[in-house]
């Protein structure tokens, strides 16, 4: 057992170099786990792989983040050479890019460690697949996955990890819709997600929706979550989109906006029907949450959709008809004429009588002219 204390810790930390980003916040060197893209069968991994080792080859962004330009090492397992020949070159590689492409052979270990001990400006190793690579006796079980891991480390990644960044390609199980986490997707013993570091999840909604959606777990940098991606059919390539968040977002800002509409249109359809209805009884008959209702009526007022009159028995309430159908009312005089008889002498209000004819010296009238205007 090796112990080391505090000031040990800083003396490696400052004297060991901590790696090189090949794509920023996502894959570096000098790692001791080698990194995963994880995915069902044609959820689109080989593409999206093939697309970060030529945006390395090339230092354009991948994802949205820089890359280091940098050689390239790609080992297939499942493609002929006229398989590589027509992806790669669809997916934009040209006959003198830096990049090696190996093919699956019996010695897969000792070929690739030979490739990048004679070529030390490799920077990215790209694995397809871990199982077709590693080739355990029984990819499910903790035991079998340790020891080729281990033996992978020894051979391959201890050696050249401080200058190489490694990434292999996985599936997911069969149950690829189950509920959970990404990490409990992943085919084959748990070993497999502890013995990885950066982990890129690839996967279709649905079989009825063929949208893939992408996220990204990191041990170290900056993960990405759920995003849908925009793939480029001309040169196979996808860009991140829309978050799964930004979607629900939208997705309830589209059901409140449906449900207002629906209270608006309930609202004026209770009006429709009542004309002159006090604002309190439409709100009533209209239903739901109060509050909301009479917000909605406010607006429909400020709106000019409804035209509110002051009336009632009370003469206090608040009624409501529709622009165009409130009834026209009467003006009211800027004065009127006493009471008494014919007596023309103005009064402040209808009914009252003047310093004349004031109660009760003249007595009860006969004979009212209260709505009489004065000229």
């Amino acid at each position: 057992m090796k112990v080391l204390t505090p000031q040990d810790l800083q003396n490696s930390y400052t004297q060991t170099p901590t790696g090189t980003w090949v794509v920023n916040n996502l894959l570096r060197t000098n790692r001791k786990r080698i990194s995963l893209l994880c995915g069902s069968p044609h959820a689109g991994k080989s593409t999206i792989a093939r697309q970060l080792a030529l945006a390395v080859v090339h230092g354009e962004p991948f994802l949205g983040r820089e890359t280091q330009r940098s050689k390239v090492a790609y080992w297939q397992s499942e493609e002929t050479e006229q398989d590589a020949y027509e992806d790669f070159f669809k997916s934009g590689m040209k006959p003198d890019d830096n990049i090696v492409i190996l093919h699956s052979t019996e010695n897969n270990h000792e070929e690739l460690n030979t490739l990048l001990c004679k070529d030390p400006d490799i920077r990215l190793v790209v694995i397809e697949t871990l199982d077709d690579f590693l080739q355990m006796d029984d990819l499910g079980k903790n035991p079998d996955a340790r020891r080729a891991f281990e033996k992978f480390d020894a051979e391959i990644v201890a050696k050249h990890a401080p200058r190489c960044s490694f990434l292999a390609l996985h599936h997911f199980k069969k149950s690829d819709e189950q509920r959970g986490s990404s990490l409990h997707k992943i085919l084959g013993a748990t070993v497999i997600a502890g013995k990885t570091d950066c982990k890129i999840y690839v996967r279709q909604v649905n079989d009825n929706d063929p949208r893939r959606i992408l996220s990204v777990q990191t041990r170290k940098g900056l993960p990405i979550e759920p995003t849908y991606l925009i793939f480029n059919e001309e040169t196979t390539s996808v860009t991140l989109g829309q978050t799964l968040a930004e979607e629900r977002a939208e997705s309830r800002k589209a059901f409140v906006s449906m449900n207002q509409t629906e209270l608006r249109n309930r609202c004026i359809e209770v009006v429709a029907q009542n004309q002159g209805l006090t604002k309190t009884e439409c709100c009533k008959r209209v239903g739901g949450h109060r509050n909301s209702v009479a917000k909605m009526y406010d607006t429909l007022i400020a709106d000019g959709a409804i035209v509110p009159q002051i009336g009632g028995m009370t003469g206090t309430a608040l009624l409501l008809y529709l622009k165009g159908q409130e009834p026209i009312t009467k003006p009211i005089p800027a004065y009127f004429c006493c009471s008494y008889g014919d007596c023309t002498n103005q009064v402040p209000r209808t009914g009252d009588y003047c310093g004349t004819h004031q109660l009760p010296l003249y007595g009860k009238l006969t004979e009212s002219n209260t709505e009489v205007l004065c000229n």
